[in-house]
């Protein structure tokens, strides 16, 4: 009697652990995929924030050209230049840090991804930078026209420079979250 007891007890505790092993198993699986999910977002973001850079860096040598060339022919007035700034999304990121998925990340791949969009906000705070000397109305209406160029062709190179590792940086991560996905 005693036996067919603990027979019983025992069967019940096995079944026990047992439920919680799957359920922690189940859990593990929804994880990982909430993670793949969040992976393929910042890829796709990734990617799209580098081809804006792209643009934008393809932009930015056509000014510094224009630059050069009023700079070997100085005229009367500054050149006029068409700066668009690109807007660099972060939002899946901002989502990721929310919700703590990273956690399930290798950690080399979330410093990585927090270098790139550390490197992002600050190309962006260069190119900020870059839009308000072009627009403000001192180098707009100077009689010195030879400054401001000069000024505006080292800010486009130093520009140029971190969009160019921007992108490479883009590149390496993109390559890293390829195999995050690629590996489960």
């Amino acid at each position: 009697m005693i036996s067919s007891v603990l027979q019983e007890m025992a069967s019940i505790v096995v079944s026990i652990l047992l439920a919680l092993m799957v359920d922690r198993w189940r859990e593990a699986v929804q994880a990982r995929k909430r993670a793949h999910i969040l992976a393929r977002g910042l890829r796709e973001e990734l990617h799209a924030n580098r081809q804006r850079v792209r643009q934008s860096l393809s932009r930015h040598r056509e000014i510094l050209n224009q630059t050069r060339q009023a700079l070997a022919h100085p005229a009367d007035t500054l050149p006029h230049f068409n700066l668009v700034l690109p807007a660099l999304s972060r939002a899946v990121w901002n989502v990721a840090v929310a919700t703590q998925i990273l956690g399930l990340f290798p950690l080399s791949l979330v410093i990585q991804l927090s270098s790139v969009y550390y490197a992002q906000d600050f190309l962006q705070g260069w190119q900020e930078h870059l839009s308000r000397l072009i627009f403000q109305p001192t180098f707009v209406q100077t009689q010195e026209v030879e400054f401001p160029l000069k000024m505006l062709a080292g800010i486009l190179e130093n520009l140029i420079q971190l969009e160019e590792r921007q992108i490479q940086t883009y590149r390496e991560a993109l390559q890293s979250l390829e195999a995050f996905l690629n590996e489960g």
